[in-house]
Protein backbone atom coordinates (compact mmCIF):
# COMPACT_ATOMS: atom_id res chain seq x y z
CA UNK A 1 0.00 0.00 0.00
CA UNK A 2 3.07 2.05 0.14
CA UNK A 3 4.91 1.31 -2.97
CA UNK A 4 0.84 2.63 -4.09
CA UNK A 5 0.42 5.53 -2.44
CA UNK A 6 4.52 7.17 -2.58
CA UNK A 7 5.13 5.71 -6.20
CA UNK A 8 2.22 4.16 -8.04
CA UNK A 9 4.11 5.45 -11.41
CA UNK A 10 6.10 2.05 -10.43
CA UNK A 11 3.48 -0.05 -10.75
CA UNK A 12 4.63 -2.79 -8.83
CA UNK A 13 2.69 -5.73 -8.38
CA UNK A 14 1.82 -6.80 -4.55
CA UNK A 15 2.40 -10.20 -5.81
CA UNK A 16 6.22 -9.60 -6.42
CA UNK A 17 6.50 -7.45 -2.95
CA UNK A 18 5.02 -9.82 -1.02
CA UNK A 19 7.54 -12.66 -2.92
CA UNK A 20 10.55 -10.87 -1.98
CA UNK A 21 8.88 -9.99 1.90
CA UNK A 22 7.65 -13.78 2.64
CA UNK A 23 10.52 -15.82 4.75
CA UNK A 24 12.77 -12.53 5.14
CA UNK A 25 12.92 -8.56 6.80
CA UNK A 26 12.09 -10.09 9.89
CA UNK A 27 14.52 -10.85 12.76
CA UNK A 28 13.02 -14.16 13.66
CA UNK A 29 13.32 -15.11 9.60
CA UNK A 30 16.49 -12.97 9.51
CA UNK A 31 18.70 -14.22 11.87
CA UNK A 32 19.18 -17.98 11.79
CA UNK A 33 20.15 -18.60 15.36
CA UNK A 34 17.24 -16.35 16.34
CA UNK A 35 19.00 -14.58 19.45
CA UNK A 36 18.00 -11.16 19.01
CA UNK A 37 19.10 -9.82 22.51
CA UNK A 38 21.38 -7.66 20.58
CA UNK A 39 18.45 -5.87 19.05
CA UNK A 40 17.32 -4.87 22.16
CA UNK A 41 18.92 -1.42 22.58
CA UNK A 42 18.40 2.05 20.65
CA UNK A 43 15.93 1.13 18.26
CA UNK A 44 17.80 -1.38 17.08
CA UNK A 45 14.86 -4.27 16.24
CA UNK A 46 13.55 -1.60 13.99
CA UNK A 47 16.50 -0.39 12.15
CA UNK A 48 17.44 -4.01 11.62
CA UNK A 49 13.65 -4.68 9.47
CA UNK A 50 14.34 -1.31 7.80
CA UNK A 51 17.62 -2.69 6.30
CA UNK A 52 15.72 -5.64 5.22
CA UNK A 53 13.01 -3.69 3.98
CA UNK A 54 15.49 -1.53 1.88
CA UNK A 55 16.51 -4.43 0.59
CA UNK A 56 12.62 -6.13 -0.02
CA UNK A 57 12.07 -3.15 -2.31
CA UNK A 58 14.99 -2.84 -4.16
CA UNK A 59 14.47 -6.80 -5.14
CA UNK A 60 10.82 -5.65 -6.36
CA UNK A 61 12.19 -2.86 -8.33
CA UNK A 62 12.52 -0.23 -7.23
CA UNK A 63 15.47 2.21 -7.30
CA UNK A 64 17.34 2.54 -3.87
CA UNK A 65 16.38 6.19 -2.83
CA UNK A 66 12.61 4.84 -3.32
CA UNK A 67 13.44 2.05 -1.28
CA UNK A 68 14.91 4.06 1.52
CA UNK A 69 12.15 6.74 1.68
CA UNK A 70 9.69 3.93 1.68
CA UNK A 71 11.30 1.72 4.51
CA UNK A 72 11.21 3.85 7.52
CA UNK A 73 7.21 4.52 7.11
CA UNK A 74 6.49 0.84 7.30
CA UNK A 75 6.69 1.02 11.32
CA UNK A 76 4.08 3.85 11.53
CA UNK A 77 1.76 2.09 9.24
CA UNK A 78 1.91 -1.52 11.43
CA UNK A 79 1.62 -0.11 14.29
CA UNK A 80 -1.61 2.25 13.68
CA UNK A 81 -4.20 0.49 15.37
CA UNK A 82 -6.69 1.11 12.53
CA UNK A 83 -4.89 -0.99 10.40
CA UNK A 84 -5.56 -4.17 12.36
CA UNK A 85 -8.94 -6.21 12.94
CA UNK A 86 -9.91 -9.04 15.01
CA UNK A 87 -11.50 -12.11 14.21
CA UNK A 88 -15.34 -11.90 14.65
CA UNK A 89 -15.18 -14.31 17.55
CA UNK A 90 -12.54 -13.28 19.37
CA UNK A 91 -13.74 -11.22 22.20
CA UNK A 92 -16.56 -13.67 22.61
CA UNK A 93 -14.11 -16.97 22.82
CA UNK A 94 -11.50 -14.64 25.08
CA UNK A 95 -14.04 -13.60 27.83
CA UNK A 96 -15.45 -17.20 28.19
CA UNK A 97 -11.92 -18.56 28.56
CA UNK A 98 -11.79 -16.03 31.15
CA UNK A 99 -14.82 -16.99 32.55
CA UNK A 100 -13.76 -20.57 32.66
CA UNK A 101 -10.65 -19.68 34.70
CA UNK A 102 -7.99 -19.93 32.17
CA UNK A 103 -5.49 -17.15 32.61
CA UNK A 104 -4.23 -16.12 29.34
CA UNK A 105 -1.18 -14.60 27.63
CA UNK A 106 -0.08 -13.12 24.71
CA UNK A 107 2.87 -15.10 23.36
CA UNK A 108 4.08 -13.59 20.16
CA UNK A 109 6.56 -13.22 17.53
CA UNK A 110 6.22 -9.52 16.94
CA UNK A 111 7.05 -5.64 17.03
CA UNK A 112 8.04 -3.69 20.19
CA UNK A 113 5.13 -1.89 20.30
CA UNK A 114 2.70 -4.91 20.55
CA UNK A 115 1.62 -4.05 24.04
CA UNK A 116 0.81 -0.71 24.16
CA UNK A 117 -1.15 -1.45 21.02
CA UNK A 118 -3.18 -4.64 22.72
CA UNK A 119 -4.05 -1.69 25.58
CA UNK A 120 -5.16 1.03 23.06
CA UNK A 121 -7.77 -1.86 21.41
CA UNK A 122 -8.94 -2.25 25.07
CA UNK A 123 -7.68 -6.50 24.82
CA UNK A 124 -5.61 -6.39 28.11
CA UNK A 125 -8.27 -6.71 29.98
CA UNK A 126 -8.75 -10.30 28.92
CA UNK A 127 -4.80 -11.38 29.27
CA UNK A 128 -2.68 -11.44 32.32
CA UNK A 129 0.60 -10.46 30.55
CA UNK A 130 2.18 -10.02 26.94
CA UNK A 131 5.98 -12.02 25.68
CA UNK A 132 6.69 -10.73 22.79
CA UNK A 133 10.10 -11.81 20.94
CA UNK A 134 11.44 -8.19 20.12
CA UNK A 135 11.29 -7.19 24.08
CA UNK A 136 12.31 -11.09 25.28
CA UNK A 137 15.70 -11.04 22.57
CA UNK A 138 14.18 -14.40 21.31
CA UNK A 139 11.56 -15.58 19.29
CA UNK A 140 9.48 -18.52 18.96
CA UNK A 141 10.05 -21.68 18.26
CA UNK A 142 13.18 -21.20 20.42
CA UNK A 143 12.76 -22.75 24.06
CA UNK A 144 14.01 -19.55 25.70
CA UNK A 145 10.45 -17.19 24.89
CA UNK A 146 8.22 -20.22 25.82
CA UNK A 147 10.00 -20.96 29.63
CA UNK A 148 9.90 -17.37 29.74
CA UNK A 149 6.30 -17.06 29.44
CA UNK A 150 5.49 -20.24 31.86
CA UNK A 151 7.93 -18.25 34.47
CA UNK A 152 5.73 -15.34 33.82
CA UNK A 153 2.44 -17.14 34.92
CA UNK A 154 4.26 -18.18 37.85
CA UNK A 155 4.69 -21.83 36.51
CA UNK A 156 1.61 -23.32 36.47
CA UNK A 157 1.29 -27.41 36.03
CA UNK A 158 -0.18 -27.31 32.45
CA UNK A 159 0.40 -24.77 30.01
CA UNK A 160 -1.27 -24.81 26.65
CA UNK A 161 -0.14 -23.23 23.49
CA UNK A 162 -2.59 -21.92 21.43
CA UNK A 163 -1.04 -20.42 17.40
CA UNK A 164 -1.78 -20.80 13.70
CA UNK A 165 1.97 -22.26 13.05
CA UNK A 166 2.46 -25.59 13.17
CA UNK A 167 6.59 -25.05 13.90
CA UNK A 168 7.27 -21.71 15.61
CA UNK A 169 3.91 -22.07 17.60
CA UNK A 170 3.12 -26.06 17.69
CA UNK A 171 6.64 -27.80 17.33
CA UNK A 172 8.35 -25.20 19.52
CA UNK A 173 5.78 -25.27 22.92
CA UNK A 174 5.51 -29.24 22.62
CA UNK A 175 9.04 -29.36 22.85
CA UNK A 176 8.93 -27.15 26.06
CA UNK A 177 6.15 -29.67 27.29
CA UNK A 178 3.43 -27.19 26.40
CA UNK A 179 -0.26 -28.66 25.31
CA UNK A 180 -0.78 -27.14 22.56
CA UNK A 181 -3.96 -26.00 19.99
CA UNK A 182 -3.69 -25.41 16.26
CA UNK A 183 -6.30 -22.92 15.26
CA UNK A 184 -6.53 -21.09 12.17
CA UNK A 185 -3.84 -23.25 10.08
CA UNK A 186 -2.62 -21.37 7.39
CA UNK A 187 -0.31 -24.90 6.49
CA UNK A 188 -2.93 -27.08 4.27
CA UNK A 189 0.24 -29.54 4.09
CA UNK A 190 0.75 -29.57 7.72
CA UNK A 191 0.29 -33.45 9.02
CA UNK A 192 -1.05 -32.91 12.42
CA UNK A 193 2.50 -33.38 14.37
CA UNK A 194 3.14 -32.62 17.88
CA UNK A 195 -0.49 -30.84 17.81
CA UNK A 196 -3.10 -32.07 20.58
CA UNK A 197 -5.74 -30.88 18.98
CA UNK A 198 -6.86 -28.86 15.69
CA UNK A 199 -9.21 -26.42 15.68
CA UNK A 200 -11.12 -24.88 12.38
CA UNK A 201 -11.99 -21.27 14.56
CA UNK A 202 -11.09 -20.07 17.67
CA UNK A 203 -15.11 -20.86 18.53
CA UNK A 204 -14.32 -24.48 17.96
CA UNK A 205 -11.82 -24.16 21.18
CA UNK A 206 -14.43 -23.44 23.61
CA UNK A 207 -15.29 -27.72 22.72
CA UNK A 208 -11.80 -28.59 23.80
CA UNK A 209 -11.07 -26.42 26.87
CA UNK A 210 -13.94 -26.81 29.36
Amino acid sequence: KLADEMFPQMNVSHTEIMKNLSGKCLPWWTYPDRDTRHLMENDGWWKSCEDEFINMYIASGFEKHQAEKMAPLIRPYVVDITKHRLHDDAITVLSSLKERGYRNYILSNNFPELTQMISHMGLDKYFEGCVVSARVGFAKPRKEIFEYARNLADNPQRCIMIGDNPIDDIKGAKDCGFDTILVNNRHPEYNGDYCDYICKTLTDMLDVLK
